[in-house]
């Protein structure tokens, strides 16, 4: 029990530390970002790798903007860029989503944060383990799969609990034979 809470609760403050790391490192580019905007800091270009990086951490995706462009003959293209790869662009579409991001990237931090503290969603987290840890490892939890292997983990869970004592020694028994 005690390596259980001492996991528990290593866990918790990495989280929280992490959490509280990505607010200050949001509001920090965001201030960057300010600066740059009124003429008053460097190129935000140095800064567009890291704020990518914090952007995908906070599951924000990247914003698109129509553009138009002449070819020549009267013939114009239209496509659409990411204000992701164009942030040190100062066209006010631009800016206007990327200042959007800047917000819904400190509002996943924050909540992510007050996330740690919240006993209901630790209890969430154990009891939907399994699509957590496929969501963490990139895998789509609307597979049937990652479904059923949820049901089977909320099956299997309260035998295991209810037969520990049983399985333990079934195991010990096992590896003395071998």
């Amino acid at each position: 029990m005690k390596y259980f809470l001492t996991a528990f609760f290593a866990i918790l403050a990495y989280r929280a530390v992490f959490c509280a790391s990505g607010y200050a490192r949001v509001v920090y580019y965001e201030k960057k970002y300010r600066a740059y905007l009124t003429d008053k800091g460097e190129v935000f270009t140095l800064y567009a790798a890291p704020v990518k990086k914090l952007f995908k951490q906070a599951h924000i995706p990247a914003p698109m903007i129509p553009f138009c462009e002449p070819v020549g003959y009267g013939q114009v293209m239209t496509a659409n860029a990411s204000v992701f790869d164009n942030m040190a662009n100062k066209r006010q579409d631009t800016v206007c989503h990327m200042m959007n991001s800047f917000i819904q990237a400190k509002g996943y931090f924050r909540m992510s944060l007050l996330e740690c503290f919240s006993p209901l969603y630790w209890i969430q987290l154990l009891f939907f383990l399994p699509s957590k840890l496929c969501e963490f490892l990139g895998i789509s939890g609307d597979r049937i799969a990652i479904k059923i292997l949820q049901i089977i983990y909320w099956i299997l869970t309260p035998l295991i609990l209810c037969f520990r004592s049983q399985l333990y020694d079934l195991i010990i028994q096992l590896l003395q034979k071998t």
